[in-house]
């Protein structure tokens, strides 16, 4: 309600009337005093004070959004640039006014509030952060940036009367912490207002909104932020040298003690293991090729990794990654089975390969099938009398001895003096076989 109220204009002293004008006549006649008789001049007013300005009594509603004093002087122009808000149906512990840097809380059961430029009314949602997915998909959005909508609804006016709605919303870069070549985690989070009447503008923003930021990391920079425009981002840096898999960010604005929180990955670098081929032949006939890559990292040089098997026998058991990310060794098998090879770094998701190590069935059908036709061979050279009773011993014999020499070529040692081009395949087993039941093992083995 607006009221307007005036100061009352001073009163004239009463003229005097003709009865007191009559007695000093009569006074001057007895005294004998010659005294003209003037005739009464008018009397002169006494001067007036002028109007006191126009006030302004608010009403209650606004009294309680504004605060303003009962003796504030009327501005007609900014009495039209108020808003009124309605409050209905809103809880009223959720609402608060800022107002040059202060934050006043409307009273309990308050209908409405009355806005006026440069005020900011705010009301805390009861949901919590959400999370806008991103449109990318598959390995793009792992590194694509993440955008939480803060629950908060803010409206106000600027200094010129103008609305404004506001959104705050916060933006993790590249999809979360990652790992940095000096050491430790790196992450960046980005917040704003977003103006939803005014999208594509950036606009100063009176009072700003000040948010403390919290995060479960070693340093956060800075942790107040000052938001004095709509539609731009200011940057915090957070950094930890060993991060949980989710760090939370906790946002505390100042008409919000309570805050929110929003969730930040820890995008680790990891590694990446592959063993070739997958099936090999057990009982330690054959190797396999252990390949392992660190992806994720800005550097992989000179980073240990640390292999592991639970079947199988890995030629080295630490490795140090090179200048590409990659190193490599090989897992001869043992027994038959299922082996599951594991590589391991600090800082690193490790991974895992598997390996089938078979039966041999094939390098003993050729090395068998070797021995025999090499102990043909022999038996066919030996003289006509005592071929028929040497054919059976030249048979086991060379069956065993190709058995022998194929077996120990395929662990490396050459027994027979030939290398042959290829080292593996069942046509190498079988004819290694066939060399040694023909030839026989020297009693003097050559080298490997």
């Amino acid at each position: 309600m607006i009221s307007w109220h005036r100061s009352n204009v001073a009163a004239s002293p009463p003229p005097r009337g003709p009865r007191a004008h009559r007695l000093t006549l009569v006074l001057a006649a007895l005294l004998g005093v010659a005294h003209p008789v003037r005739a009464q001049e008018p009397q002169k007013p006494a001067p007036t004070r002028p109007p006191t300005a126009l006030q302004l009594t608010p009403s209650a509603a606004a009294r309680v959004a504004t605060e303003r004093p009962a003796a504030a002087q009327v501005d007609l122009e900014a009495l039209k640039r108020t808003r009124v808000i309605d409050l209905e149906g809103t809880a009223s512990s959720d609402v608060r006014v800022l107002d040059q840097g202060a934050v006043r809380e409307v009273a309990a059961g308050t209908e409405e509030v009355r806005l006026r430029p440069n005020q900011i009314l705010t009301r805390r949602l009861p949901e919590e952060a959400t999370r806008i997915e991103p449109e990318a998909d598959g390995e793009t959005a792992a590194t694509a940036n993440q955008r939480w909508a803060l629950p908060y609804q803010i409206v106000g006016l600027d200094a010129e009367g103008a609305a404004f709605e506001l959104q705050p919303l916060v933006e993790v870069d590249g999809g979360g912490m990652r790992p940095q070549s000096g050491g430790g985690f790196l992450g960046r989070i980005f917040a704003a207002v977003h103006d939803l009447k005014r999208p594509g503008e950036s606009r100063p923003l009176s009072p700003p909104i000040e948010i403390l930021v919290t995060a479960e990391v070693d340093e956060v920079q800075p942790r107040r932020i000052s938001l004095d425009r709509t539609n731009r981002f200011t940057e915090v840096t957070l950094r930890a040298a060993s991060p949980s898999d989710l760090v939370h960010v906790r946002l505390v604005p100042s008409f919000d003690p309570e805050g929110t929180e929003i969730e930040v990955p820890v995008v680790r670098g990891h590694l990446q293991l592959t063993v070739s081929p997958s099936r090999i032949q057990g009982l330690g006939l054959e190797t396999a090729r252990v390949q392992v890559r660190a992806t994720g990292l800005p550097s992989a040089d000179g980073i240990a990794v640390a292999l592991s098997s639970d079947r199988g026998s890995l030629e080295a058991s630490e490795l140090t990654l090179g200048a590409t990310g990659v190193a490599t060794t090989t897992i001869r098998s043992v027994t038959t089975g299922v082996a599951t090879v594991r590589a391991e770094a600090a800082g690193l998701a490790p991974a895992d390969a598997k390996v089938l190590f078979v039966f041999p069935w094939l390098f003993l059908a050729a090395a068998v099938l070797g021995g025999v036709v090499g102990s043909l061979i022999r038996w066919a050279r030996t003289e006509v009398a005592g071929r028929r009773s040497l054919w059976l011993e030249l048979l086991v014999l060379g069956v065993l001895v190709g058995l022998v020499v194929a077996s120990a070529y395929s662990i490396g040692i050459n027994l027979i003096g030939f290398e042959p081009a290829t080292h593996a395949g069942e046509a190498v087993v079988f004819v290694l076989s066939a060399l040694g039941a023909f030839f026989g093992i020297p009693s003097r083995a050559p080298k490997p």
